[in-house]
């Protein structure tokens, strides 16, 4: 599956999320929560990499096996089972799981995500020995694929909206913090919508021999981009706070100046 974004539009994206990671783990990567973050940012950010047409036009130079276009494609659906675990590792910190077990507890997710992107990478064989996207080939494994792929991204996707819904409702909440929650909503209302419809139409088109409405996956490939921008959007925000207190731009570094000049 390759990106439908022209590349004119995707790379200077790219760019600023990974201007945006540099900045993150320099210096906004001491806390779980932030550790956590980081790394579902990265992994997000090198699955947006590896569906540029340009990156696949180089892989396709490599020598095989190195060089399958295809394996890499499945492989950016078995990262994106890997940032919904660390997501998950997240969930459960916000509703008071107990902080001193959390890498414990995220060894157990990741090790689901593992046998998941397993499941993935295996019911996407035939596809890959065809020459085909999962959805060109289509059949029973496909409906196993996106079953194994949306399963867990519904799972989380529930559990992040009752939290941030809980958070958003709060009245110490500051505005700011509610666009967030409201874009973090948004963001899992639509892919919650999607884990669920996916499957469901996918074994429709397999049982009726119709055919899948989207061969060229264009409109999971639109989804999944706008899902990881969003998120690396939201992961900037505190990035641009602690640049300006860099940069002693903030308020507090302002108010300091002034009393300085007093």
């Amino acid at each position: 599956m390759t990106s439908p974004i022209p590349a004119w539009i995707s790379w200077p994206i790219i760019v600023l999320m990974a201007l945006t990671l540099v900045v993150r783990i320099a210096w906004l990567n001491s806390s779980i929560i932030d550790r956590l973050t980081t790394r579902s940012l990265v992994i997000g950010w090198l699955a947006l990499v590896l569906r540029e047409s340009a990156v696949q036009d180089a892989i396709r130079h490599l020598p095989k096996p190195i060089g399958d276009v295809a394996l890499f494609q499945q492989l950016t659906f078995c990262c994106i089972v890997m940032v919904v675990m660390a997501i998950y590792g997240m969930s459960r910190l916000w509703v008071g799981a107990d902080p001193s077990a959390v890498w414990k507890r995220q060894r157990v997710y990741d090790a689901i995500g593992l046998a998941l992107s397993a499941a993935i990478l295996i019911s996407g064989t035939p596809s890959r020995k065809a020459g085909e996207l999962v959805d060109q080939y289509l059949g029973w494994p496909a409906v196993v694929l996106w079953t194994a792929f949306y399963a867990p991204i519904l799972f989380v996707a529930v559990a992040v909206m009752r939290i941030f819904l809980r958070e958003a409702r709060h009245p110490d909440t500051a505005v700011r913090e509610k666009a967030l929650y409201g874009l973090a909503i948004a963001i899992a209302v639509g892919l919650a919508l999607v884990a669920v419809s996916t499957p469901i139409l996918t074994f429709q088109e397999v049982l009726t021999g119709s055919g899948s409405a989207d061969p060229e996956m264009h409109v999971k490939a639109l989804t999944f981009f706008l899902a990881v921008a969003g998120s690396l959007i939201m992961g900037a925000v505190p990035v641009l706070a602690v640049l300006r207190a860099k940069l002693g731009q903030d308020r507090i570094s302002k108010n300091l100046k002034e009393i300085e000049l007093l």
